[in-house]
């Protein structure tokens, strides 16, 4: 019986199992049990939860195995709401457990944390567990953001990563025991570009792109807002921004760079009012002094060989203006 349950947890595709199999029942039968209803989110999570086909596969395995890997919570200083705990790793663990029909499981408990170290639970577990690339604009500035911040504190943050990728992904931390960030002689956005195989540009792009007001980068996940847009509109204050997203909420629209750059230019200058955003959105920004450009001619062999010989030149154009347009809305 027992062989025939460790070949079906060999046997699954659940990532959770494979560090089920590495931790002790010992420790795990040590650890406290703790209700739901004493456990909040992290304050300010900045993660999205899981949905869809992800979701329900998550709440599958739960039903047939429960939680395998024990979520990391942070015991408060003080109850907020009522609740004593705050989830650091764990909330999509829990919120399946819950459409499961489980009221409580085992936890490893944090006491005496610095926010700074709360969060960075929080942020490495989400890493650990997808990828940079599969999250959401608004996430992978948060995360870009919070590295470059806590690059003065990389002694910390190593611990909490060796600790998670022990209970997460323990695999990786057999194979990789000699596991070490880069080179701490460059300069935090060149060491953030080598982790994330991002260029310093583009590190600088996501960490501007993370002072956008949660409205707005909700705008961004959703790609009504380009990336470059989005960082320009950074450059607002919050009270522009909010102003911004309630001309949307009246004008809802597609936020282009072109118009972003319009709207961070009249920030600069000090006549970035409600009226004037609103102007813009309608178009009437009164900008008629923008310089011409100059002529561009396009050789036909570029272009030919993506059209039938028979392609109406207006037809071309539109579809090369489509295809910019696609371009520089990916940054």
């Amino acid at each position: 019986m027992a062989f025939e349950k460790m070949k079906k947890i060999r046997d699954s595709n659940d990532y959770q199992l494979e560090a089920m199999l590495s931790l002790t029942e010992d420790f795990r039968s040590g650890l406290p049990i703790i209700p739901f209803n004493q456990m909040r989110p992290y304050r300010g999570h900045k993660f999205h939860l899981y949905s869809g086909d992800r979701l329900n596969d998550m709440v599958e395995s739960i039903k047939e195995n429960g939680i395998l890997v024990p979520p990391i919570v942070w015991e408060l200083p003080e109850p907020i709401d009522g609740m004593r705990y705050e989830i650091l790793a764990g909330h999509n663990r829990i919120n399946a457990a819950t459409i499961a029909g489980l009221t409580e499981t085992a936890c490893v408990v944090k006491t005496d944390l610095t926010e700074r170290e709360a969060r960075t639970y929080v942020r490495e577990t989400n890493i650990l567990q997808r990828s940079f690339s599969e999250m959401l604009p608004s996430e992978q500035a948060a995360v870009i953001a919070e590295r470059y911040e806590d690059m003065r504190s990389q002694g910390k943050r190593n611990d909490i990563q060796k600790e998670l990728e022990i209970l997460e992904k323990p695999s990786i931390h057999r194979k990789n025991s000699t596991y070490c960030l880069a080179d701490n002689k460059l300069k935090s956005s060149d060491r953030l570009g080598q982790e994330y195989n991002l260029s310093s540009r583009t590190i600088a792009r996501w960490i501007r792109i993370d002072k956008l007001v949660n409205a707005l980068k909700i705008r961004l996940d959703e790609k009504k807002i380009d990336i470059l847009a989005g960082e320009e509109l950074s450059f607002l204050s919050e009270e522009q921004q909010n102003n911004l997203e309630f001309a949307l909420l009246e004008n809802p629209q597609h936020i282009n760079l072109p118009k972003a750059k319009q709207l961070r230019l009249a920030a600069k200058n000090g006549t970035l009012s409600l009226e004037k955003i609103q102007a813009v959105l309608a178009g009437k920004s009164g900008n008629s002094k923008r310089p011409k450009l100059p002529v561009a001619k396009i050789k036909p062999s570029i272009y030919t060989k993506y059209f039938p010989a028979d392609t109406p030149i207006k037809e071309i154009e539109a579809e090369i203006s489509k295809a910019l347009d696609a371009y520089f809305s990916q940054g």
